[in-house]
């Protein structure tokens, strides 16, 4: 015999609606716009870059950037320039003749049953140079073409057929030889792309420039190639490791590698290195005397007297990993760093290097950082310099300055490093009085002397918790919550009600804990003995995040975006208006509240920000206790056999109050409530075990307002 409770036919619950605006919307955070650049232009006086979060525009050298708006088509990622016409390629090439504030799609050069890339595109004079991809039926592996139009982009021919079915990454062109490189070697037409032949083989290009008779070439290793006289003969030069980017500006040979930036003042014959530029820029673009540099991980820098001096543009390409509000500041720990904003404007600026992925803060005036392994560093790197690995750096001066703290256990992990590549990644941080708790390589810590030393305890968690006087929860990967109360002392298993899933993120909200994880979202009203499902309007995915303000409460999600519930956690509703949600966009890292705002940084789209009054109305917002209207309750079976049904209910303000169980035809079987309550959330059990099968309504009446859920008893 087995008896189960479900939905009926008859189902009426009364609804708190919030309150947007309608032009309520998320919007950036200044300037963090994404993971990587992608390519890099000029236009004039018009500064263009291509990120994971779409293509941005500045014309005032960079002091602000606004992003480009595509429409109906999909975000390019390669770009080119001539006689103030930028050309966008990606899955589709666009055209704007009006500095990227319109776009219309170029005829495409295959025929519609074919899908193709745009990899690569470079303009020589009237002429339009374009690598692609063919995908679609009965195209196999290699399927790369060049193409070229004469008539900005209305008509399309292939190029000859000496040049390899290959990818061709790179295009230079001075005057009326064209340099193409890539896999294969470079290849040279003196005919503007009618002919071709190759001049360098067993060459991989990483990079190619060609001004007047020079041209260099570099590769992923310390070697390059010049020619003086246009491409006939060649020589070895020697640059730093992996060069990435060429250009000729001012007079000069730039070439970005991944370690510095190098300088030539003899056409390429020696190298030098300079510190105009910060390593890892991987593309650069040249318009008379403005320059345009865009790093890996270290934003975009301009030049506006042909490479003399270059400036930071305030954008950029972060994965936002931590946030933090502290007084009047903001603080973003990314993978490239930590920034501060102070002003309404969200100007961030740049106040310390290096991977960062948790935040904490500690009273009124300590910051603390949890880092990373920095990922461009090799492992013999890291053996060698455990300045690189992972520890603790500390603020005093709300994150203006920092101070490294070391880590004497450090040592300890070294003979692991080689095998676990994140095992000195400080992932989690919270505080508890004066104790600092960290997930340190996988394994929970503490530190009682703000980080200078630390002790492990024996506890494998994936994210922890300060929960009000000496309590902790931890989280696992498997599933399970751990609970301490003297702090961090012993640890219990407290999972009842939660099945095998991994646990993201915690949040403490008045008595309710709430538990992330990676397939929704449970919440424990009895200090975690037992966890109920409280995903009610959340698709089913990860939640990664909490942020709580007043009674709302809000979660981010992997995929989803950002919910927002203010009846502690009984139903969720999403608040993404502005933000484009999917597998790649919807992810969200961590949330922030800070001056009446909500922040949110995701990986690959930068750091958003919205109104809390436009999500929460505002005199909710402003009256902690103060619950929504009207009455909200739900029903939840609490075991596999629905034995025990738990009636969870939330009330806004005192009255009297009754929660009973009828037959269809008005015949009372339960009572569960008849009394008066005080405003708040409650729940109460109702045990099944003589109730015959059978569908049944159970009403709650508070004061004027009612509702009515019905529950379904199979046998």
């Amino acid at each position: 015999m087995k008896k189960t409770i479900g939905p009926c036919a008859l189902c009426i619950v009364l609804l708190f609606s919030f309150y947007y605006p309608a032009s309520a919307q998320w919007v950036p955070a200044g300037g963090f716009w994404g993971v990587g650049f992608g390519d890099v232009a000029v236009c004039e006086n018009t500064y263009f870059v291509t990120t994971s979060g779409g293509i941005f525009r500045s014309s005032d050298n960079g002091g602000t950037w606004i992003k480009c708006d595509f429409g109906q088509y999909p975000e390019p990622s390669a770009l080119a320039v001539s006689n103030a016409v930028i050309y966008a390629g990606g899955i589709c090439l666009l055209r704007s003749s009006d500095y990227g504030e319109s776009w219309t799609e170029v005829n495409s050069v295959l025929s519609d049953s074919l899908e193709i890339i745009y990899r690569s595109l470079a303009i020589n004079g009237s002429t339009i140079f374009m690598s692609v991809e063919k995908r679609g039926p009965g195209v196999g592996p290699d399927a790369f073409n060049t193409f070229r139009s004469t008539d900005n982009g209305e008509t399309w021919s292939e190029v000859d057929s000496s040049l390899p079915k290959r990818p061709v990454m790179y295009f230079s062109a001075t005057g009326s030889t064209v340099f193409a490189g890539g896999i294969n070697g470079i290849y040279r037409s003196t005919n503007n792309g009618e002919t071709w032949e190759c001049v360098i083989d067993s060459f991989v290009v990483s990079a190619l420039c060609a001004n007047e008779n020079v041209v260099v070439a570099g590769n992923n290793g310390s070697v390059a190639w010049r020619s003086i006289d246009n491409g006939t003969t060649w020589e070895e030069t020697r640059v730093g490791s992996g060069v990435q980017a060429l250009a000729f500006i001012g007079g000069k040979i730039f070439a970005g590698t991944f370690n510095k930036t190098y300088c030539s003042t003899d056409m390429g014959k020696s190298w030098t290195a300079t510190d105009v530029l910060p390593s890892d820029v991987k593309f650069f673009d040249v318009n008379g005397s403005n320059a345009i540099a865009g790093t890996d991980q270290k934003g975009v820098y301009i030049s506006t007297d042909g490479g003399k001096n270059w400036s930071t543009s305030g954008l950029a390409a972060v994965e936002i990993t931590s946030l933090a509000s502290i007084e009047n500041t903001v603080i973003a720990g990314t993978d490239s760093g930590i920034f501060i904003s102070t002003d309404t404007d969200n100007d961030w600026a740049l106040t310390r290097s290096g991977a960062v992925l948790s935040l904490a803060v500690m009273g009124e005036n300590k910051v603390f950082a949890g880092l990373g392994r920095l990922p461009s560093l090799p492992i013999s790197l890291l053996l060698s310099d455990s300045a690189n690995l992972g520890g603790v750096s500390l603020s005093t001066d709300n994150g203006a300055t920092w101070v490294s703290v070391t880590n004497s256990n450090l040592s300890t992990y070294t003979s692991v490093v080689t095998q676990y590549s994140s095992y000195y990644d400080l992932t989690c941080l919270t505080v508890q009085d004066t104790t600092l708790f960290g997930v340190y390589g996988g394994q929970l810590s503490q530190s009682d002397d703000y980080g200078e030393s630390w002790a492990s305890a024996p506890r494998y968690c994936s994210t922890v918790l300060a929960s009000g006087g000496d309590t902790l929860f931890a989280g696992d990967s498997s599933g399970k919550i751990f609970r301490s109360i003297d702090k961090g002392a012993n640890w219990t298993v407290v999972d009842s009600g939660l099945t095998r899933r991994s646990v993201f993120s915690f949040a403490s909200k008045g008595d309710y804990i709430f538990s992330g994880t990676s397939n929704g979202l449970f919440r424990s009203g009895d200090k975690g003995e037992s966890w109920i499902p409280c995903d009610s309007g959340i698709a089913d995915t990860a939640v990664t995040a909490f942020a709580v303000y007043g009674d709302a409460i809000f979660a981010g999600t992997n995929s989803e975006g950002i919910f927002i519930s203010t009846d502690h956690g009984l139903h969720w509703s999403a608040v993404n208006e502005g933000l484009t949600v999917d597998w790649w966009y919807g992810v969200i890292t961590c949330l922030a509240v800070h001056d009446g705002t909500l922040f949110a940084g995701t990986p690959h789209f930068g750091l958003w920000r919205r109104p809390l009054s436009e999500m929460v109305e505002p005199a909710n917002a402003h009256q902690p206790g103060k619950l929504p209207e009207p009455v909200l309750f739900n029903i939840r079976s609490l075991n596999r056999n629905g034995s025990t049904t738990a009636v969870e209910f939330v009330i806004p303000r005192s009255d009297l109050v009754t929660v009973k169980m009828y037959t269809l035809v008005g015949k009372e079987v339960a009572s569960l409530v008849n009394k008066r309550l005080e405003a708040g959330v409650y729940r109460y059990f109702l045990d099944t075990h003589t109730i015959a099968q059978g569908c049944y309504a159970v009403k709650i009446q508070a004061g004027a307002t009612c509702g009515i859920r019905t529950i379904q008893m199979v046998y």
